[in-house]
C-alpha cells in the first residue's frame, strides 16, 4: 500500500492531482506537492513586461 505520494511539478495538473490524491486517500499528509514559484495560478494572466517607446 502506498502511503506517502510526492507529485513533482504544479501548474493545472499537479494541483489537480495532488488535491484529488488528497480528498481520495482521505490523508491530506500524505501527499506533497513540490512545484516553481514562477508557475502562476489558474485562470491568472502574466503579460510580458513593457519595453520603453
Amino acid at each position: 500500500m502506498v502511503r506517502k505520494v510526492v507529485i513533482a511539478g504544479g501548474g493545472t495538473s499537479g494541483r489537480m492531482t495532488a488535491s484529488y490524491l488528497a480528498v481520495a486517500s482521505g490523508d491530506r499528509d500524505g501527499v506533497t506537492l513540490v512545484e516553481t514559484r514562477h508557475v502562476p495560478a489558474v485562470g491568472h494572466v502574466v503579460h510580458p513586461p513593457s519595453s520603453p517607446s
